[in-house]
């Protein structure tokens, strides 16, 4: 082959897969999810709409050790560790996490949840997609099993995620109805008519 035209195939391999790196619609994970110490290896993200809770939208945030592609219900499956090593978050559009559950190959005792232990941070939505960091910020312990979650991540929303969240509105204050006043001219009080018997009348 000309050297030229394999120069230029390689050029033109090149920019495709830094087009595809630079692609918006690409999951992006990196850092760790241990248990007792092993890697759960999590090398994908699926982001699910789910029912609001607590009259607040939300999200479901999927993480898993193997392709959940061709899974119909991952959430379902990644929690008996069909997908390998798993962790399911439930989450509010501010980042609050309402919902936990671990499920580590390494631990005997899981999936077990985890409410309260783990955070959000810098989490951010737009129109396509949703991107943070999940960190219990050390190693925790559960049922005498240690694990520890520090993973940065970016995937595509779904169409109609959030969907349930409806923006608050002002509401105009009822303007104060006035007591109604008599119509027509008024008299002044001293150029009222009295009784003939009146006496020592004071104004």
């Amino acid at each position: 082959m000309n050297p030229s035209r394999i120069a230029t195939a390689t050029l033109a391999l090149l920019a495709g897969t830094a087009l595809h790196a630079q692609s918006p619609d690409q999951t992006t994970l990196e850092g760790s999810f241990l248990g007792d110490g092993k890697d759960g290896k999590i090398a994908h993200l699926i982001v699910q709409t789910r029912e609001p809770f607590s009259d607040q939208a939300a999200i479901r945030l999927v993480f898993t050790e193997k392709d959940p592609s061709s899974s119909k219900k991952p959430d379902f499956d990644a929690g008996f560790k069909k997908l390998g090593s798993a962790l399911i978050l439930s989450v509010h559009r501010d980042g609050g996490i309402f919902g936990c559950e671990v499920a580590h190959t390494a631990h005997e005792k899981s999936p077990f949840s985890a409410l309260g232990e783990i955070k959000m941070e810098d989490f951010k939505v737009t129109d396509t997609t949703v991107s943070g960091r999940v960190t219990t910020g050390g190693e925790l312990d559960a049922f005498g099993q240690k694990w520890n979650v520090d993973l940065k991540f970016t995937a595509p929303l779904p169409k109609g995620a959030f969907a349930g969240e409806e923006p608050k509105t002002m509401t105009k204050e009822e303007p104060k109805e006035e007591p109604a006043k008599p119509a027509g001219p008024q008299l002044a009080i001293s150029k009222l008519p009295l009784p003939s018997s009146a006496l020592d009348v004071e104004y």
